[in-house]
């Protein structure tokens, strides 16, 4: 009897907990065949059987075979049963892996993109992959083709259901290769059979292991895990290199180039899965390329990869909110796009596959090791977010401790030339006499819309463009000129949850707060910055010296409504 160790959570910071309301299990819709009642266990297994067929699309009329010899009969001889019919399968057709399943009720699975610390109770694998000596019942994740679980008398039939489960969302996370997976589920009675599908939800089968039916479905399972090309993504080739246990992707890039009509093909090789999210949702892997001297797109690198499982026809466009944003010339402080295409191959209608060729790479916004290094990155974010707003009518709307990354020092996120703005805001009305430069109202206007990064007013550096922080994922982003707002725009929740203004998250109004709160006096601004920004400076003459109580005047906005400030005592 299996004793299952419960799924560690995706974040370290709760690796200890074992308790099931401290785990991290996967989010998904389940669905199964109806059982009619005028239907007998056999017909509702053959319907199921054939329900399974349709959905991985083999043909119903001629199903894979087993043969006379191979059981699948009970819980406890499934592994020797499925190794068996592994080998037959193999001679059989010839192939030249053997794929070996093994039961690792006790064994972490190393290498997990999400950091996930789990031990699920049995693993397939091709035979080449899997470690060698004390860690002979390892293998990483990026190679596991089934993670499954034997059910404990520990845990409720719906708490064996959601480990199983999540099992099967941290294989479609660890596996950007696969497009749908396999799950699986076996007590001392069933023989569950489960089937996740990228951007959908899981499918459920159910069979007693005193079926006729079983040994079939449990051969059919084998058989599909070798080489299922319905539910392998061709465009991604996954490389494993058993000395250093990682696994590299090699991509496929279709580029259409303007002069010529025929695309061309573009290998990008070595890259390393950095990051994944939402097997059932919208799917995201993020990869960066291994190497210095990465792979070029029209002589642009690509350092970045982003595969995005997307609906069809939504607001949302990545593509042309970055081509807005860089229209004028690269802004400093965003991820450039130098590739997109769209590839259609998804098992979701009405979904595609969105790739994403990104010029820079940075770490992520929590692995920055000093206060004042934070403090830094996250001004430039805000000055980025109010350029974007200004000068380009851009929302980012999901700004988060993950879409603001710190760049590394031989990635500077400047622009090579200043940015640019519009030609009716530029400096053209700046008079120069001798050395000397007399600035005007409209030059001092065009100077304050450019972006000016804290490296420059702290005096750190003498280009106002030079920023270690980039800012990534705009696929929730909003280009307020590029349609007509509706009415649901307003009501529309999207972002992080922790992160979401609290009105929005609320859905109305957040009442003033309960006690009395008194903040302190504005503190006057460093003189780089009155120096870069004087007309900004003007706006806050008359508070700064002042006392923020919000008790002691009339709250100066209708009643219910938070403006961060309630109230502000003036000269």
């Amino acid at each position: 009897m299996s004793h299952s160790t419960p799924v560690r959570p995706f974040e370290r910071v709760y690796a200890e907990h074992k308790r099931d309301d401290m785990q991290k299990f996967a989010k998904y819709n389940l669905q199964q065949p109806s059982k009619e009642d005028e239907e007998d266990l056999d017909q509702y297994e053959k319907k199921c059987f054939k329900r399974l067929l349709d959905l991985i699309g083999l043909d119903s009329t001629n199903p894979p075979s087993p043969t006379p010899t191979l059981e699948f009969s009970s819980r406890s001889t499934f592994v020797d049963d499925a190794n068996r019919a592994s080998q037959w399968i193999k001679q059989d057709k010839n192939l030249p892996e053997l794929l070996v399943f093994k039961s690792t009720p006790h064994d972490t699975q190393p290498k997990h993109v999400t950091d996930a610390e789990s031990k699920p109770d049995m693993v397939a694998a091709f035979e080449k992959d899997w470690l060698s000596g004390k860690d002979e019942r390892k293998v990483p994740w990026g190679c596991i083709r089934l993670a499954g679980e034997d059910a404990s008398k520990g845990k409720t039939k719906s708490g064996q259901m959601q480990q199983a489960a999540t099992y099967l969302d941290l294989l479609l996370l660890a596996r950007p290769d696969f497009k749908a997976a396999f799950g699986l589920l076996i007590s001392e009675k069933e023989f569950q059979l489960l089937v996740g599908i990228a951007g959908d939800r899981v499918y459920k089968f159910t069979f007693q292991w005193t079926s006729r039916i079983t040994r079939q479905v449990a051969y059919t399972l084998v058989y599909c895990l070798y080489d299922f090309p319905t539910f392998q993504d061709s465009s991604i080739i996954m490389t494993h290199d058993k000395a250093t246990r990682i696994c590299t992707y090699t991509f496929t890039l279709t580029v259409k180039n303007k002069e010529d009509s025929k695309p061309q093909q573009v290998s990008c090789s070595r890259f390393i899965c950095r990051y994944a999210q939402g097997s059932f949702g919208t799917r995201t892997h993020v990869f960066v390329s291994e190497s210095l001297d990465p792979p070029k797109v029209a002589g642009q690198p690509i350092r970045v990869i982003k595969d995005q499982l997307c609906r069809k026809d939504t607001r949302f466009n990545e593509v042309g909110i970055l081509e807005a944003i860089h229209r004028d010339g690269p802004v400093p402080g965003v991820v450039e796009l130098v590739h997109e295409e769209k590839i259609s191959s998804s098992l979701v209608k009405n979904r595609e596959t969105v790739r994403l060729g990104l010029k820079q790479e940075g770490d992520p916004f929590m692995s920055i090791k000093t206060p004042q290094e934070m403090l830094m990155v996250a001004y430039d974010a805000l000055e980025i977010s109010r350029f974007l707003h200004a000068e380009r009518n851009i929302l980012h709307r999901d700004f988060s401790k993950g879409n603001i990354l710190c760049v590394k020092d031989y990635q500077k996120a400047h622009s090579p030339s200043p940015v640019a703005i519009s030609p009716t805001q530029t400096d053209q009305e700046t008079a120069q006499t001798s050395s000397t430069v007399v600035l005007t109202d409209a030059s001092l206007e065009a100077q304050e819309r450019k972006p000016s990064f804290i490296k420059f007013l702290l005096e750190k550096s003498d280009d106002p463009q030079e920023t270690s922080t980039l800012v990534i994922d705009f696929n929730r982003s909003e280009d307020l000129k590029g349609r007509e707002r509706i009415a649901e725009d307003a009501a529309d929740r999207t972002g992080t949850p922790v992160f979401i203004a609290r009105a929005i998250e609320k859905g109305g109004p957040v009442p003033p707060p309960a006690d009395e709160t008194v903040l302190k006096t504005i503190p006057d601004c460093p003189l780089p910055y009155a120096n870069r920004f004087p007309e900004r400076i003007k706006k806050f003459d008359g508070v700064t010296k002042c006392i923020f109580d919000p008790q002691k005047l009339p709250h100066p906005h209708p009643p219910g409504m938070d403006t961060g400030f309630s109230a502000i005592r003036t000269k």
